[in-house]
């Protein structure tokens, strides 16, 4: 059940493509609307701020605050939070102190030399917070936004493991708040040798494919028994799995893909996993994105 939406801004356009995907969730939800933008001031060393400090905090406050007030009139609860602070830091925080149970924020979702794919306040969120974050892709439009709240196809990627079963519980919370339908998706292949004749590499496929099947099966039996919902469409692909969930999310008509991601930060390491970071360079949908716990 979604209680509290947090929608993150920093007054930049990019920034403000997240918020009708955070107002049409709160509107098909009844949750409230926490509007959260973090304010700091720079200076030089040893500089008194702290007129720069209540200016930052006081505008803000008046952006949100006209913002909350149409969210408000449209029948949508919504309150202002201006966390003085590192962004990052000060969204997790206010997330959990108003009991947050999702973030949606905006990310470039673009790469390249010198361009970020996430960004670093996104990133760092990603590695920090305690509930799921939304992440919706630059470029993002309206349609996308009322797509997502009514009755929308969840498309949830699995590999059989632990690890991509964390997301379960976020996307089953997603899909019944809405009225949506889950999609499990496995992205099998079999690997053969090039030297391998024809039938063994048809027998290699299609063993792949059953045990694909057999996997998703288990895991909507195991969905309907755990949270009484209607059974989960499976569907298996044969392909590279970035690959596989940027085709099924066209195909199908998902409204968003749910999965898990690293989450974890440091010199080295990334914060999300090679197959998210190419969904969201490739793929046009949002990401609902968890931080599986016990990672660090």
């Amino acid at each position: 059940m979604l209680r509290t939406i947090l929608a993150t801004t920093d007054g930049s356009d990019l920034a403000e493509q997240a918020l009708p995907y955070a107002e049409a969730l709160a509107r098909a939800t009844g949750a409230r609307l926490v509007l959260v933008r973090a304010v700091e001031a720079h200076g030089v060393p040893g500089a008194d701020l702290a007129d720069a400090q209540v200016r930052l905090v006081r505008e803000a406050e008046a952006a949100l605050g006209a913002v909350a007030a149409r969210l408000t009139a449209a029948g949508v609860g919504a309150e202002v939070a201006v966390p003085y602070g590192p962004a990052a830091h000060a969204i997790v925080e206010t997330s959990r102190a108003r009991a947050g149970d999702l973030v949606v924020m905006a990310t470039h979702g673009r790469s390249g030399l010198g361009r970020l794919l996430f960004g670093s306040t996104a990133q760092a969120v990603l590695a920090e917070s305690p509930v799921p974050v939304l992440l919706v892709r630059a470029g993002a439009d309206g349609a996308g936004a009322v797509r997502i709240a009514e009755q929308p196809r969840v498309l949830v990627p699995l590999d059989g493991s632990p690890f991509s079963e964390a997301i379960l519980p976020a996307a089953v919370s997603l899909a019944g708040a809405t009225h949506g339908a889950l999609v499990l998706l496995r992205a099998v292949a079999a690997s053969p040798s090039p030297l391998d004749p024809e039938e063994v590499v048809d027998a290699l496929e299609h063993n792949a494919r059953v045990e694909g099947e057999e996997y998703l099966s288990d895991v909507a039996r195991r969905l309907a028994q755990q949270h009484g919902i209607p059974a989960a469409e499976t569907i298996v692909r044969m392909a590279d799995p970035a690959e596989a969930i940027v085709g099924e999310a066209a195909a199908s008509g998902a409204a968003l893909v749910a999965m898990a991601t690293h989450g974890r930060g440091g010199l080295g390491s990334l914060v999300v996993g090679s197959v998210a970071r190419a969904v969201l360079q490739h793929g046009r949908l949002p990401l609902l994105l968890v931080r599986p716990s016990g990672l660090t």
